[in-house]
């Protein structure tokens, strides 16, 4: 058998992106995700960063990865998330992801709120996410036993609940920030044996905005991450941002011994544009001779977005 690879007057606009892409899902929870989650689109991995910028932010994002081989992994995933006031946020987070012959799809709606502390660029932010999770086998594509019982096992599982926490600490400068994804199958055992995902346990980061000019700045980063059936991950790097943030570089080291870099465009805080490139890991490049991985995002920001 082939291997299983392992809501003011911009509720309605929400609603609509709501129910027009319910059918739309994303895969975060595994060990490659999104690079967009340091600096791009920080809802990605944290349900507490929903609406904390204001305004509407709408945001697409496409990775391809191995491109050069047949039923190389990729990513679609989109997200919109809205300050529905100075406390409360709303988001929804969609995507999905196909690795060999499986495909995973996943669609979560977030309820944040954010608490001004006794300055007002100091805040403390929580965040709750709760959806479903599917995943399936392209029986198509299936070589072997359709009848195994390991296959079997795993089409009975069907679309499963699927909940987010996430806490954050933010003010001009400094981020401190964690979640906890995949709570469900952290806590029931069954799914534990179904499934073949390398989800994500955790999610802990710390960034600080330096400003190296009047129109320079640059924000490192730290980020730990928790993957079942792996070691502990550490990535770090720094984002570089020019002319009012506007234009933008950066770079991300990871612990897996590969590297993320990459571009972005901001137009009037309106409509950002982001290229990423990341390497294999060495152990991949030997094994295969493929290389890394493309990724792709765009962003609007709508209603005095920040």
């Amino acid at each position: 058998m082939k291997k299983l690879y392992n809501l003011n007057k911009g509720l309605p606009l929400f609603l609509l992106i709501f129910c027009c892409l319910a059918l739309v899902q994303e895969s975060v929870a595994q060990i490659n995700p999104l690079k967009a989650i340091y600096f791009q689109n920080q809802y990605l991995a944290n349900p507490a960063m929903a609406g904390v910028n204001g305004g509407l932010r709408v945001n697409l994002h496409y990775r391809n990865q191995w491109g050069s081989i047949s039923d190389a992994p990729s990513t679609e995933a989109i997200t919109a998330d809205y300050g529905l006031s100075n406390k409360v946020g709303l988001g929804l987070n969609l995507g999905q992801s196909r690795e060999g012959l499986l495909k995973r799809s996943r669609a979560m709606a977030t309820y944040s709120y954010h608490l001004p502390l006794n300055q007002s660029t100091r805040q403390l932010h929580f965040g709750l996410s709760a959806g479903v999770v599917n995943e399936q086998i392209d029986m198509d594509e299936l070589v072997g036993d359709v009848d195994d019982n390991t296959v079997a096992r795993f089409k009975d599982q069907g679309p499963y609940f699927e909940g987010e926490v996430g806490i954050a600490y933010t003010d001009s400068k400094l981020t401190i920030q964690g979640s906890f994804p995949n709570i469900r199958a952290f806590l029931d055992k069954s799914l534990n044996e179904n499934n073949t995902i390398n989800r994500s346990t955790y999610f802990a980061a710390a960034s600080y905005k330096i400003a190296l000019g009047s129109n320079v700045g640059v924000e490192p980063k730290v980020v730990y991450r928790g993957v079942k059936g792996y070691d502990d991950l550490i990535d770090a790097g720094a984002n570089l941002t020019f002319v009012d943030n506007q234009f933008n570089v950066f770079g991300m080291y990871h612990s897996s011994e590969n590297v993320t870099f990459g571009f972005g465009v901001d137009v009037k805080r309106r409509l950002a544009l982001t290229g990423m490139y990341t390497t294999g890991s060495p152990a991949l490049d030997n094994l295969t001779g493929v290389k890394g991985s493309f990724e792709l995002g765009l962003r609007a920001s709508l209603w005095n977005a920040q």
